[in-house]
Parts: C-alpha cells; sequence; structure tokens
C-alpha cells in the first residue's frame, strides 16, 4: 500500500515533459544569504533579524531560483551547516532532484524543501521554454525575467550573479 501512496504522490513530477528532465544534469549550486533587519512571511507576520536565502539551481546555460528565510533571530546561524544538505542533489538529473525534494521534505523541512522544488520547478519551465524555442526558429526568442524584473527586494533576478556575490553576506556554493 505505500508504494502506491509514494508512485501517486511522485506521478505529477513525470508528466513534465522533455528528454532534459532525464538527461540534463544539475551543474551548478549556489546560495546566496542576506540579511534582512525585518520581513514579513505570511501566516508568521513580521519578523526581525532574518537570514534570508536565494538558491541558484544551474543546468548548463539555463538557471532556475529559489528563495526562503533561512533563519529569524539566531545569532550563531551557520549557512555550511544550513546548506549541506544541497549536496545531496549534485549532478542529479531534474527529475532526481525533484523526487529526492519530495523525499526529503519532512527530513530537511519545508522551508529548505520548499526553496529547493521552486528553483527546480522554474529551472524545468525555463529548459522547457528554451527546448521550443529552438524547435521553433522562426519565433522570437523568449524575454528574460530579468528584464521584467524592477525592484531587488527576493527576486534575485534583476541582479548579475556578481552584484549578488557582493551584496549578500555569505555564500555558499557545491562543486559540481
Amino acid at each position: 500500500m505505500e508504494d502506491y501512496k509514494l508512485s501517486y504522490r511522485l506521478q505529477p513530477l513525470m508528466s513534465i515533459k522533455g528528454s532534459f528532465m532525464t538527461e540534463a544534469r544539475i551543474t551548478g549550486i549556489q546560495l546566496f544569504e542576506f540579511d534582512i533587519g525585518t520581513c514579513y512571511q505570511a501566516g508568521k507576520g513580521t519578523l526581525r533579524s532574518c537570514r534570508y536565502g536565494l538558491l541558484q539551481i544551474n543546468c548548463g546555460s539555463c538557471t532556475g531560483w529559489g528563495e526562503c528565510v533561512m533563519s529569524v533571530n539566531d545569532s550563531s546561524f551557520d549557512i555550511v551547516k544550513w546548506a549541506s544538505f544541497l549536496h545531496s542533489l549534485k549532478g542529479m538529473t531534474l527529475q532526481e532532484a525533484l523526487i529526492t525534494t519530495r523525499l526529503h521534505r519532512i527530513l530537511w523541512g519545508g522551508n529548505k524543501a520548499d526553496m529547493t522544488q521552486t528553483a527546480l520547478l522554474d529551472l524545468s519551465a525555463r529548459m522547457e521554454a528554451e527546448a521550443n524555442w529552438k524547435e521553433n526558429e522562426g519565433y522570437p526568442e523568449p524575454a528574460s525575467l530579468r528584464k521584467f524584473a524592477t525592484h531587488t527586494a527576493g527576486t534575485g533576478f534583476d541582479l548579475e550573479p556578481e552584484e549578488l556575490f557582493q551584496k549578500s553576506s555569505a555564500y555558499y556554493s557545491v562543486l559540481t
């Protein structure tokens, strides 16, 4: 019975189209930490002394983004310890990484799992859009989200990697 439940929960992941899901492998994982005095989180209200994380996952030339509040009022926060779970995604295909994220949700916690899943799904959507664009060469190139982002709060899309690195209070990278 448990096998049925597990496969039922994972079924939506299998419906994402594109051979890139099972063939393309993760080539880079970076986490940027930003210290924010106060932030607002639905259900929790205004939080003080927040450490905000912006996750970037790469697969070739495509990038996916995820974000979360990593800690609140924790003067001893350690990004190396917090981000160690990201090593388990090293070299995986997108499909393997999405399944791993779902299976480890309880172990990793909701914030880590949500941030990672968001980055992986964003990466998947961008790779699918790029694949579709290449198949239909007569259509204009898809616009980057970066061109439409107008403010720096909580997106990362409007900053170059060098700017993110300079503005972040800490940086963590998984070498693949």
